[in-house]
């Protein structure tokens, strides 16, 4: 076989010279690639013209499917929930009254420990306190000799003055008197420094001045205590006591006002309290006692103050511990007439989506006056028996048509048959078509 019949139709070209073989094989190859993309457009375009085009969808779109309830009315006392810490009313940092060293502590002295008024806690070394009390009172025996020296004296100068049968009054000096009024005066001195040696005496004997519970203890026998030195901590359980932020929103609520106090005669607002002790939730009930009469300019906000009587009762469901973190509900005096909307058709706050007639949703603002975990109170902004949107809509928007989630799916509506001629005429737009691409293949 030749070597030569392998080479490219263009290759087996008479010679025509170096530079004029170059040119003609280029425009040979131009020429090929033209055709090549001539013949694919062509046939693109013939597909594209002959092709079945897709129907044109004339249907709208389809509402979202949403969970819907129905608002309605109810009268509410309207509440306000709030969160403080209880503290006792009354709570004592015991210290020495003497100096000295601790010879006893009440074994009863410890974190948590129930005491009663007036039981003694801690003793401290009382010899040196003995000691001055009983040289106290020889003094003062002694003064009572030296007064009793001297109205002796001054009577028996009286009696002589009256047996010489004067004329003229004795002085008060012949009579001793101011000697028994010096003599006395010692003898006071004296029982005053009594009194004092023994109520130094008593100091050294520290006692619970109320009953409570013993917070913590600072001391232990053997140590030396100076005066005024803390040795253990106290808190009342007579009273516990909530502190809570109110706004002057919630203060309108409950139609309160910075400084109040329950009037005379009047009993005080309740409110329900409630904190989580021990993995369980324990509940108390307390009342309102007081409003500060100064808004903090930081947070524009006051405090209210609830109490709550015997927070340690054995009938209570629990402790009312200092330190707990306690959900205190404080419910208005008189109730109102709000509308009731469930928990999830309250959207970012401050939004609920109102369902019309024509089943398009009308996003509205309002101001919920109450909320918990299941519902959402209104005073105004939907009226009852409007419907509202409880589920997530996406892209929400004025006019956005939903429909219930729970209701039945509308029947959709069968397509129109197609009329024979328009079928014919597509099926001779196919064969047509299946023609021309015959044709156009090699």
């Amino acid at each position: 076989m030749d070597e030569h019949d392998n080479r490219p139709a263009y290759a087996a070209l008479p010679e025509m010279g170096p530079g004029g073989n170059l040119v003609l094989r280029r425009l040979i190859v131009l020429g090929v690639s033209a055709g090549i993309l001539f013949g694919f457009f062509t046939l693109f375009g013939v597909m594209m013209a002959t092709g079945r085009k897709p129907e044109k969808k004339t249907e709208a779109p389809a509402a979202i499917a949403v969970e819907i309830a129905e608002a309605v009315r109810e009268n509410k006392i309207a509440r306000i929930e709030a969160t403080g810490e209880v503290k006792p009313r009354t709570s004592t940092e015991l210290s020495a009254r003497a100096s000295g060293q601790i010879t006893w502590v009440n074994p009863k002295l410890e974190p948590g420990a129930e005491v009663r008024a007036g039981e003694k806690l801690i003793q401290i070394d009382a010899s040196n306190y003995q000691l001055t009390l009983e040289t106290m009172e020889a003094d003062a025996a002694r003064a009572r000799e030296g007064l009793a020296r001297v109205k002796a004296e001054a009577n028996l100068a009286a009696q002589d003055y009256a047996d010489l049968g004067l004329s003229e009054a004795p002085s008060d000096l012949a009579l001793g008197r101011p000697q028994i009024a010096s003599a006395e005066a010692a003898l006071r001195a004296a029982e005053a420094r009594i009194d004092e040696a023994r109520l130094a005496l008593q100091r050294t004997a520290i006692a619970a001045p109320y009953s409570g519970r013993v917070l913590r203890r600072q001391v232990d026998i053997g140590d030396f205590v100076t005066m005024g030195m803390p040795v253990a901590s106290l808190f009342a359980t007579d009273i516990a006591q909530i502190r809570v932020p109110l706004t002057n929103d919630d203060l309108v609520l409950l139609g309160l006002t910075p400084g109040f106090s329950p009037a005379k005669g009047k009993d005080a607002p309740l409110a329900d309290i409630t904190a989580d002790v021990a993995g369980q939730v324990a509940t108390w009930t307390g009342k309102l006692v007081s409003v500060d009469a100064t808004i903090d300019a930081s947070t524009r906000q006051t405090f209210a103050l609830i109490e709550v009587a015997k927070p340690f009762d054995a009938g209570a469901s629990a402790p009312l511990a200092p330190g707990l973190f306690a959900k205190v509900s404080l419910g208005a005096p008189t109730t109102r007439s709000l509308v009731r909307v469930p928990r999830g058709a309250l959207k970012k706050g401050t939004e609920v989506y109102v369902v019309r007639q024509d089943s398009k949703i009308d996003i509205r603002k309002v101001a919920p006056v109450q909320a918990d975990s299941e519902a959402v109170w209104l005073a105004a902004g939907i009226e009852p028996g409007e419907r509202v949107v409880t589920s997530f809509v996406p892209s929400a928007r004025t006019g956005l048509e939903v429909r219930d989630l729970r209701a039945p799916l509308p029947p959709k509506p069968e397509p129109e048959e197609e009329p024979k001629k328009k079928r014919g005429d597509k099926n001779k737009d196919k064969d047509q078509a299946a023609k021309s691409t015959a044709k156009t293949e090699p």
